[in-house]
């Protein structure tokens, strides 16, 4: 049975962490700015911290009018969103804002990653999944199984709520797009390699030039990737192999 303390946590140090990083690499008016600021809105919210929500709710529904449009999907939720914070501000009962995959999207996409094979996060996020446990999330079973390989939607959610087979729904989705882009990386560095080492190997100065032009192109490209460490450290090595080919 779930407990009112479902929905009082405190944010998640992933939450500010994302917005910190995307208003960095992406800067303040990128739409995935927005949607970190729209998840800490809706945090916010369920800590009954309304002035709070309603600003940063404000700010994501900005961006995403000048950025995307006020038709929108993602405008239109952000919009209802604030018009729930603002009756509850005004004393009325509205539905909550959002959806818990939208409340938790840092910390199911840091499981992604994981279940793809980046384990950087994983202290931090076993953590994370404990405290929500005690709040009542019964999620560290099934990501447990997801990081053991297994994907079968109906084993995975199999006497879980509602909400819970939402996240665990979301986490597959998310760990298919991951395992999607690690694949294509590793076919971008497989490439990389073998341009460098081909221009290396001889003495064609115009040659070189032009692949240290492809990998600078495919650096910036990767730069602006869904902010994500795979396509960040891409960029970074790209750039590495650029800078080694301009050594004399």
């Amino acid at each position: 049975m779930r407990v009112e303390t479902r929905h009082r946590r405190p944010a998640p140090p992933l939450y500010a962490r994302a917005l910190v990083l995307r208003e960095r690499v992406l800067g303040p008016e990128h739409p995935d700015t927005a949607q970190s600021l729209n998840n800490l809105a809706v945090n916010a919210y369920y800590q009954d911290d309304l002035p709070a929500a309603e600003r940063l709710m404000i700010q994501a529904l900005h961006i995403r009018t000048a950025r995307l449009g006020p038709d929108h999907p993602d405008t239109q939720s952000s919009r209802r969103s604030l018009a729930a914070i603002q009756q509850r501000l005004a004393g009325a009962s509205p539905q909550p804002p959002s959806d818990p995959t939208a409340a938790l999207a840092p910390l199911l996409a840091a499981i992604a990653r994981i279940a793809a094979g980046d384990n950087g996060p994983r202290a931090a996020v076993e953590q994370s999944l404990a405290q929500l446990e005690q709040q009542g999330w019964m999620l560290r079973g099934p990501v447990a199984q997801i990081w053991q390989g297994k994907r079968d939607r109906d084993a995975l959610v199999e006497g879980l709520d509602a909400q819970d087979t939402l996240l665990v729904e979301r986490i597959l989705e998310l760990t298919q797009e991951y395992e999607a882009a690690a694949a294509s990386i590793a076919e971008l560095r497989s490439r990389a390699e073998h341009a460098v080492a081909q221009a290396l190997a001889g003495d064609d100065v115009a040659q070189r030039a032009a692949v240290i032009a492809k990998l600078e192109i495919l650096a910036q490209r990767s730069e602006r990737e869904p902010i994500d460490p795979l396509w960040q450290e891409l960029a970074a090595y790209l750039g590495e192999l650029a800078a080694q080919l301009k050594q004399p």
